[in-house]
């Protein structure tokens, strides 16, 4: 191995090793569920949702997130399978619904980022963003979320 290369490659251990970089594994909620207007904005928010499928591309206010474990339906005679289902709430109070792997995986990035989901970790006091869909080879879409540019 080269000096250069070994250095860089102890460069990067160095930096991994100073950034507090934590995706979280399970679930996550960040309503206040030691008040009871918390819980009941977590009751809300999971039992009256809007399909985030409805809202492609569209620029969304986010400051909560619940996720929880959930069951897809399967397509084409295929099984159901576990997944996580997701609830994003924006500024308004609506919450939007999703069991897409791509949008949990990206739900984490941004609690291990910003755990508040922005409420008081940015200077809008949400993160600006938006649902996208990329389609696979072989028909199936995945869907992501990104920030709003």
């Amino acid at each position: 191995m080269t000096k250069a290369i070994q250095k860089a490659m102890e460069n990067a251990i160095e930096s991994s090793e100073n950034v507090n970089f934590n995706i979280p594994t399970g679930f996550i909620n960040t309503f206040d569920l030691a008040t009871n207007e918390g819980k009941m904005k977590v009751v809300n928010a999971t039992n009256n949702s809007v399909p985030l499928k409805d809202y492609m591309d569209t620029e969304l206010h986010i400051v909560d997130c619940v996720t929880m474990p959930g069951i897809r339906k399967g397509r084409n005679g295929m099984p159901d399978t576990e997944c996580k289902n997701v609830h994003l709430i924006d500024e308004n109070g609506v919450s939007y619904f999703s069991q897409s792997d791509g949008v949990a995986r990206a739900v984490q990035m941004f609690a291990a980022m910003w755990p508040d989901f922005g409420k008081h970790s940015t200077t809008e006091g949400y993160l600006a963003i938006k649902c996208i869909a990329q389609e696979l080879p072989n028909g199936n879409t995945l869907k992501t979320l990104v920030f709003v540019d």
